[in-house]
């Protein structure tokens, strides 16, 4: 079965769903989280694949050629480096990206885990039931932002 362009971004694109579902968390000694800063850092940190978990992305690829043709997607900017030209963490940098984070943030935020510090110490909360919110935020972001927007 061929791997079009088209296939391989939009498996990109949930992927980066996936991990954006969790990225946009600080994790804590002892199970205590907290919700990253609104800034670009924390934007790209929180969704960016890098290239040596490529196969996160789709299986249906050998590893050498899908990072081939992650770089030549990178070349052709349809994938943003992050790191500019070390081609090393990628992501679909796009108002749709960013709209994303911005909600699963705000899903963290809203279930009452929060962001910043207090006197010297982050903010943070302990979560027993972080699995089964991390699959809703998850669920919640594919529901709304599965289809790539180009």
């Amino acid at each position: 079965m061929k791997i079009t362009d088209e296939n391989l971004l939009n498996a990109v694109w949930e992927n980066q769903m996936r991990l954006l579902a969790k990225g946009v968390l600080h994790k804590y000694n002892g199970g205590f989280y907290g919700v990253v800063c609104d800034d670009e850092y924390w934007l790209f940190a929180s969704m960016a694949e890098h290239m040596a978990s490529r196969q996160r992305i789709t299986d249906l690829i050998k590893k050498p050629h899908l990072r081939s043709r992650i770089a030549r997607l990178i070349l052709e900017k349809k994938i943003y480096s992050v790191y500019g030209k070390s081609l090393l963490t990628f992501c679909i940098n796009s108002d749709h990206a960013k709209a994303a984070f911005k909600d699963a943030r705000q899903f963290w935020l809203s279930s009452g885990v929060p962001e910043g510090y207090s006197e010297g110490k982050a903010n943070v909360v302990s979560l027993p039931y972080f699995d089964v919110l991390a699959d809703e935020c998850e669920s919640m972001l594919i529901n709304k932002y599965g289809q790539r927007s180009v």
